[in-house]
């Protein structure tokens, strides 16, 4: 045992903590399980201080975004692609949702933290557009009704938790949201809301919160007429009030209504109402404005508001109070002359349960019904109110709509839905991969499913096999899954605050597994628990002390520590909590600890030594042993701080005595977890930051990104699937994602596998397709079975150039060809409707010319009508990952894949097939 110069008497210990207290300011009250999540995240990046830093946080990603600009060379096996597993069925936070003006297949979707999706055929198929950007959190998205190929979106999370994802301001897009382009507010942190003038597209007003962190200027409505080139403030409440909702009427855009909102979200300090909650009105496009009257105008919340879209003299806003619940529903019908408040008892008893600065949001339809969005979605029809979703298969928490003819569409917290009866019934019309996931394990028992916790999704299970198809264990939000190496059918679980569950009959039932946890203690919303891989099964778990248990003694907890964290002195519980624990894989009952104000300790000869004098003050996220050499350990550390550069990865070579920085060239960015590759000598390791995860191959000297398809979303945990040779990262915003281990542990002399899957652009799988593999001097010729899948195993040999190209024999060249299909064609070269799909504007070109003209018209009406029976090319297969330089001219696209270097197993190999002819996607598979 390595000798430690500080130990720990119990009874002294007592005798120095002091506890002191001073006045913060009053910490409001919003609705639990909605702040908890975050405040426990947000604690983490700004301890030891009472806001959060974002200088330092943009500094961090500018970092990030530079060594993409002037990376070298990828370090050999650092260049494969990520995978997603899915889930994809399970769904997440969508704050915002558009819809093409004239072409209501062409739908925007912005997630809370999972970046901006787009689709061109009403919701079949599901294209990520903004993954190039330094932010994934989606505010606003509104098309321009003029000229609908321009579109803007503005950053940032509107409905402000403690941790709320802060954006950069104000993107455009001129294709119809394909590609984007930055247009400035930077400073505003958070846009809410978005509004193209109905007839000149250059005229655009965006709402801005500012930073919930700090009292500034950078905050109110802004309104540019040059396109969104510059900016003008044109409405300013405070420097703590942002404008949370904005409505234009359509028939005299001159008329705006903004309703203000003082939110202010720090460590000490939550402010969710005052003085400037109120609504405001101009007449003159933003010159003057006035405070409407007729409104309640003190101890006022959240405010939303909507316009009629045929009647602009109609307008409603929904207001909540200073505790979250609804104050009341006012409606106008005379341009804010006089209003009337027409919410029931019912509905402000039920809509907000006291997360009234979460929701907020009231929309009118053009058939008249207003919508209140809430826990669940009310309608007033009738002159009376009713939960239209009660009683359907649709996730709580509602965040917007938006209409376009018939039909209306709606985001929750569990994905997006569509209603063509008003509001009546709804279907999910999105299989997105946006669950937020804190965390990731891995079955010793069930090789290839991943167990993942996931923000208010409960614990849920599967991989890519079944992305749409993943299966929820139990609700809440979910956290570690771990296992009983000794027993397939045992395993625990742990929603919020420490409530670990237990099975014995794989999930079938559920037993609390907290007995003798102190019911008093400080539990973390992530509460670090784990069970011992040795045969004794023993289970650690952390409040604010560890206890001890094992299965053995049907897991009654005892106590083995005092508080090992610096002790509450603030009214700051969230600051003094054990944040992780790890028991070394080489010596039984070698325990680390860390908490979340800087403390870091190891348990040995049950003895308490403290191991954190010379590391950073910062909130220690996760702590590895070494499963190679014994006295090897390793921690991270999260926080921001501008032009701080506090290295936040350290190892030790004695067990925490001494520590060394091996933060390298990685970004000043937090660090939430980090894993060593068995095996390597602890040579290769890789770390899970808020921007993805970066890996090293010498120990920490240099470090980069992994894969070359992660967008900058964080990553909670990593884990290590041995069976199938994976990294899974837990991703906050994009699902579970895994990389290839066979690419960083190169062999040269190894052969790999590839494999893919060829489906229709509509996600079918397509059969009787063929593809020629040519690899060195090697041919083969394999095809892909009824699922449209293909692989090829233990031929390739590592290093090898491979070029795969497929072909499909397709003795009906007429199948998936229609009128309607030519009448599409017509359209498109009229420009009076274009197709704005590349796979569909391919299967235009009949003739292969590289241009869509009336000669193929020609050529598909003939076939038609049976004067010819073949085309020059009845298919294209381009390759899934292709990434169209123009979207608008994808005539460029390879009709193969090649490969210069073959440097691992490539398991996304995948093919869109376009039969020619069909672009309304009807073609057959068979």
């Amino acid at each position: 045992m390595i000798k430690y110069s500080k130990t720990v008497n119990f009874s002294i210990y007592f005798l120095v903590i002091l506890i002191s207290s001073c006045a913060i300011r009053h910490i409001e009250k919003e609705g639990k399980g909605k702040s908890r999540p975050s405040e426990w995240f947000y604690a983490q990046r700004s301890y030891p201080d009472k806001t959060f830093n974002v200088e330092g946080y943009n500094d961090a990603l500018e970092q990030v975004l530079e060594a993409k600009t002037l990376r070298k060379l990828p370090i050999t096996g650092f260049g494969a692609a990520w995978t997603s597993q899915g889930p994809e069925n399970i769904g997440g936070r969508i704050n915002c949702v558009a819809v093409h003006p004239t072409d209501n297949k062409i739908i925007l979707l912005g997630a809370a933290s999972g970046g901006l999706f787009r689709t061109a055929d009403a919701g079949a198929t599901w294209q990520s557009v903004f993954d190039n950007q330094s932010t994934l959190s989606m505010g606003d998205v509104a098309f321009s009704p003029s000229n609908p190929n321009i579109v803007f979106a503005g950053t940032g999370d509107p409905n402000i938790s403690a941790y709320p994802f802060v954006g950069n301001g104000i993107y455009k897009s001129t294709d119809a949201g394909i590609t984007w382009t930055y247009s400035g507010l930077a400073e505003t942190r958070i846009i809410s809301k978005v509004i193209v003038h109905p007839t000149n597209p250059n005229i655009v007003f965006a709402a801005a919160m500012g930073s919930p962190f700090e009292r500034n200027e950078h905050r109110g409505l802004y309104k540019s007429i040059d396109g969104g080139a510059t900016w003008a403030k044109i409405f300013y409440a405070s420097n703590q009030a942002g404008v949370i909702d904005m409505v234009a009427s359509v028939q005299n855009p001159n008329i705006l209504y903004v309703s203000a909102w003082d939110r202010i979200r720090t460590n000490s300090e939550s402010l969710s109402s005052g003085p400037s909650c109120k609504v405001y009105r101009t007449l003159d496009g933003g010159t003057t404005w006035s405070n409407m009257s007729g409104l309640p105008n003190t101890n006022n919340g959240r405010i939303g508001l909507a316009i009629s879209p045929t009647n602009a003299s109609i307008v409603t806003a929904i207001i909540a109070m200073p505790d979250g619940e609804l104050k009341g529903i006012y409606r106008t019908t005379n341009t804010g002359g006089s209003w009337t408040n027409i919410a029931s008892p019912v509905l402000s008893q039920n809509i907000y349960n006291g997360m009234g600065w979460y929701f907020g949001k009231v929309f009118i339809s053009p058939t008249g019904e207003t919508f209140a969005l809430g826990i669940g979605l009310w309608r007033y029809k009738n002159s009376a109110w009713e939960n239209v979703t009660e009683m359907l298969n649709v996730h709580v928490d509602m965040h917007d709509m938006a209409f376009s003819g018939n039909a209306a569409y709606l985001t929750t917290d569990g994905g997006a839905y569509r209603s063509d009866d008003h509001g009546d019934t709804w279907k999910d019309i999105e299989s997105l991969p946006i669950t937020q996931c804190y965390h990731v394990s891995v079955s010793p028992h069930a090789k290839g499913k991943y167990w993942v916790g996931t923000q208010d999704n409960g614990t849920i299970v599967g991989n890519k096999n079944k992305k749409g198809d993943w299966n929820t264990l139990i609700g809440g939000d979910g956290f570690k899954v771990e296992f009983v190496n000794s027993n397939k059918r045992t395993f625990f679980v742990e929603q919020q605050e420490g409530n670990i569950l237990i099975t014995r009959d794989s999930a079938a039932s559920f037993e609390n597994a907290t007995l003798g946890i102190g019911i008093g203690d400080r539990k973390a919303w992530d509460m670090p628990y784990m069970v011992s891989p040795f045969i004794g099964q023993k289970c650690y778990a952390g409040t604010d002390k560890i206890y001890r248990s094992s299965l053995a003694n049907q897991l009654n907890w005892q106590s083995i520590s005092i508080d090992l964290t610096k002790g509450v002195t603030q009214n700051d519980e969230q600051f003094h909590l054990i944040s992780c624990i790890e028991e070394s894989k080489l010596e039984e009952g070698t325990v680390y600890v860390g908490t979340s104000d800087g403390n870091a300790w190891i348990y040995e000869q049950n003895t308490w030594f403290k191991i954190n004098d010379s590391l950073p003050n910062r909130f220690v996220t996760s702590i590895k042993a070494s499963p190679t050499r014994k006295d090897n350990v390793y921690i991270a550390h999260s926080g921001y701080k501008d032009n701080s550069n506090t290295p936040l990865l350290h190892f030790s070579k004695d067990k925490g005595l001494s520590w060394k920085s091996i933060k390298g060239n990685l970004p000043d960015l937090a660090i939430n977890d980090i894993c060593i590759l068995p095996k390597q000598q602890d040579t290769i390791l890789f770390v899970a930051t808020d921007a993805g995860i970066y890996g090293t191959k010498n120990s920490g000297k240099e470090w980069q990104r992994l894969g070359n398809n992660m967008p900058y979303v964080p990553v909670y945990e990593l884990e290590l699937d041995t069976a199938n040779r994976l990294l899974v990262a837990a991703t906050h915003g994009r699902s579970v994602m895994t990389y290839p281990l066979d690419s960083v542990l190169y062999r040269p002399a190894l052969t790999a596998n590839i494999s893919g899957v060829v489906t229709l652009p509509n996600g079918i799988p397509l059969k009787n397709v063929q593809l020629l593999v040519e690899y060195g001097t090697q041919q083969e010729i394999i095809n892909v079975d009824a699922n449209g899948n293909y692989s090829l195993n233990n031929r390739i040999p590592i290093g090898s150039k491979v070029r795969i190209s497929p072909s499909r024999k397709d003795n009906k060249a007429v199948n998936g060809v229609a009128t309607s299909d030519l009448v599409a064609i017509q359209k498109h070269i009229l420009a009076t409707l274009p197709l704005s799909d590349a796979y569909k504007i391919l299967a235009a070109d009949g003739n292969n010319s590289a241009s869509v003209t009336t000669g193929d018209v020609v050529l598909f009406k003939k076939l038609l009508l049976n004067v010819i029976d073949t085309l020059p090319i009845s298919w294209r297969f381009v390759p899934k990952l292709f990434n169209f330089p123009n979207p608008l001219k994808p005539f460029t696209a390879p009709n193969f894949i090649e490969i210069p270097k073959l440097e691992a197993v490539r398991n996304d190999l995948d093919f869109i097939g376009i039969k020619a002819g069909d672009v309304n996607n009807s073609a057959s598979p068979n």
